[in-house]
């Protein structure tokens, strides 16, 4: 490998190359054709900062259990808890009313 790498280096000193041309003066005249694509693209950089930086914010918050609960009670919203248990003890309802012993009224029979 050496060997090619001699080649090469010897290779490069002999390889003429175009002159660069100095790229300056048209940049410079591309940058003043327009003024305020800088600042856009500022400001919408600095928008999406501010909204990666507001998530973050709002999933260390719920990253939290208790300050997430303390939120969701504040806005009312709660989630549902179930719970098991090895048997129920008697006959207890978890409904708001309690069940009828009659059937419910839903039309006349048919023979």
């Amino acid at each position: 490998m050496p060997e090619l790498e001699l080649a090469l280096t010897d290779l490069g000193r002999h390889v003429e190359f175009p002159p660069t041309p100095d790229v300056t003066p048209r940049v410079r005249e591309r940058l003043a054709e327009r003024p305020g694509s800088r600042r856009g693209l500022t400001r919408r950089r600095g928008l999406a900062l501010a909204f990666a930086l507001l998530a973050v914010a709002v999933a260390a918050v719920l990253a939290v259990p208790q300050t997430r609960a303390a939120i969701l009670e504040f806005f009312h919203l709660r989630g549902v808890t179930i719970e098991r248990v090895g048997e129920l003890a008697g006959r207890t309802w978890s409904c708001s009313s309690p069940p009828t012993t009659k059937p419910a009224s839903i039309g006349s029979p048919q023979t």
